[in-house]
Formats: C-alpha cells, sequence, structure tokens
C-alpha cells in the first residue's frame, strides 16, 4: 500500500487478497470475525382498533324490495255499520279501522297507530274523517304518509274516500348490525341545512357530523326510499356539540332550541339502513319557519 501525492491510499493486488482472506507470499491470519450487532426486539404489535365495516355482508340477497304503494279512490258508495261505545265520530272512526266493517279500499291499511281527525261539515251534512297511520307491520314508516279522508253522509253511508299508504304484506329481512355500527355510521354524514333571516332562505349549507357530536339511537322502523325500496332502519338522533355550533347553524333549519342551552337541541334525525350501515334519510326535528 503506498500513499499518492494525492494522500490517497493504493490498494495494491497483494493487499486486497490477504483482506480478502487469500495469501501474498504467506499464510495470512483470517481477518477477525466482527460479532454482528445485537438482535434488537421488534416493538410489540399492537392490536389495531377493530375495523367496522361500514356495510357488512348481513343484507340478503334482494335486498331491499321494492314495493308499490297503494293511491285508491272509493269505487262505490259504502255503508257503514255503526256501533259499540262512544259518538257517532268514535263509532265511524272505528268502522273505518275493522277489517270486518271498512271499505275495501282500506283493506290493507296497518291500523295499529292510527290517529283521527273527525269535523261535521253543517253545508254538506257530513262527517269529514282525517285517518293518519304512523305504523307499518308492527313499527314506525318513515318516508311515506299514510292517511285517508273519508265523507260519512247522514245516513252512514261514505260517499268520498281517497288514501295513500303502502299495503301490508311486504317481507323484509330482520335488522342485524350492532347499535354502536348503526351510531358510528352518523359520523361524517352530511347534515344539509338552510339558512334564514327573518325567515327568508339565505342559502344552504352541510355541517359534517362529528365524533364528538352527541349520538342516540330512536325508533325502529321502514323507510321507503325514493326509489321505492322498503328498507328496515333505525333513528339516529344527531345533536351538535355546543361547541361546533356557529352563528351561521344558529339561523339555519338545525336549530330546535328553546332555551338559552345549546345542549340536545340543535341537528337533525338521521336514517340509519340496518342491515347495509347506510345513512338513508334524514328528517328534520323541527320547523323553524
Amino acid at each position: 500500500m503506498s500513499r499518492t501525492p494525492l494522500g490517497l491510499v493504493v490498494v495494491t493486488a497483494g493487499h486486497l487478497l490477504v483482506a480478502c482472506g487469500g495469501t501474498a507470499g504467506g499464510a495470512a491470519d483470517a481477518t477477525p470475525a466482527i460479532d454482528a450487532a445485537p438482535v434488537i426486539d421488534a416493538a410489540p404489535v399492537i392490536d389495531a382498533a377493530p375495523v367496522i365495516d361500514a356495510a357488512p355482508a348481513c343484507a340478503p340477497v334482494g335486498y331491499p324490495g321494492a314495493v308499490a304503494p297503494a293511491s285508491r279512490d272509493l269505487a262505490a258508495p259504502f255503508p257503514l255499520t255503526l256501533g259499540g261505545p262512544g259518538d257517532r265520530c268514535a263509532q265511524i272512526q272505528a268502522a273505518l279501522i275493522d277489517p270486518a266493517r271498512q271499505p275495501p279500499e282500506l283493506a290493507g291499511l296497518d291500523t295499529t297507530a292510527t290517529t283521527f281527525a273527525c269535523t261535521h261539515d253543517a253545508l254538506t251534512d257530513r262527517e269529514i274523517v282525517r285517518v293518519r297511520a304512523a305504523g307499518y307491520q308492527g313499527l314506525h314508516l318513515f318516508g311515506l304518509v299514510q292517511d285517508a279522508l273519508v265523507h260519512v253522509d247522514a245516513r252512514d253511508v261514505v260517499v268520498f274516500l281517497h288514501a295513500d299508504f303502502l299495503p301490508t304484506g311486504a317481507t323484509v329481512a330482520a335488522a342485524c348490525l350492532p347499535e354502536e355500527v348503526l351510531r358510528g355510521a352518523a359520523i361524517g354524514a352530511p347534515l344539509d341545512y338552510q339558512r334564514f333571516a327573518a325567515c327568508a332562505p339565505q342559502g344552504g349549507g352541510s355541517y359534517p357530523v362529528a365524533a364528538d357530536d352527541v349520538l342516540e339511537l330512536g325508533r325502529d322502523g321502514y323507510f321507503l326510499d325514493d326509489t321505492g325500496h322498503l328498507r328496515r332502519v333505525r333513528e339516529v338522533e344527531v345533536y351538535l356539540a355546543p361547541a361546533h355550533v356557529d352563528g351561521e347553524l344558529i339561523n339555519s333549519d338545525l336549530y330546535c332550541c328553546t332555551g338559552p342551552s345549546l345542549d340536545h337541541c340543535v341537528g337533525r334525525r338521521l336514517l340509519v339502513d340496518a342491515l347495509t350501515g347506510e345513512v338513508v334519510g334524514a328528517e328534520a326535528r323541527c320547523i323553524t319557519c
């Protein structure tokens, strides 16, 4: 080995041979073994947070199924058989939801959660009865107003009827997603809103649901979506954390507060599909204007 005027070290072939474990004119000591760097145990594996499928495969093939709402008008005057407790209006109401006495146009109307309004029209001498049915096959029905308007004359004959409802009989699989998945589906969902100034619309906006907003499960039910498909759903009540409520949201239709507190009053009701985990609908909690 020699040093050049530039200070570079030159390795001769003989030295290279020795360095590689060969000989240069004689046996050379083998290069001493260098202990390998100690193996450091890998950092322990920390179990990742469980990933919850946004849409687990618990929905059967063909779900959701398409169903057709009924819109029916009276085909012919229909005599009611009245009787039982209450005044005439109460007896008419009882007859309208009794399968053995109701007009055939109301067959298939779920009457397990019905409300009534009955008024007498002096000009025509008729009872005007409004029937509102909120349920469907034992659960609340979202997405479709089920009602009937019925006129009954002084002879106890139905002379006018128009009804819109979802006939009973549609088959929908049971809900299968756990509650934590249903609540979690709401996080990140947009709450679309309309801004107002003295009840004059000022344009829309959208708020993405945050993880620290209050999410409470509400009613089980069915939802007829805007494509005519019947879904099994669960309400998720979304209440914005007060720290997220600004002046724009206070002047929007998300604001449903009746006092100075912002707790449990700003937000919207979301409908989450209980088989797929999708947010499929939303409802306002109050009417602001």
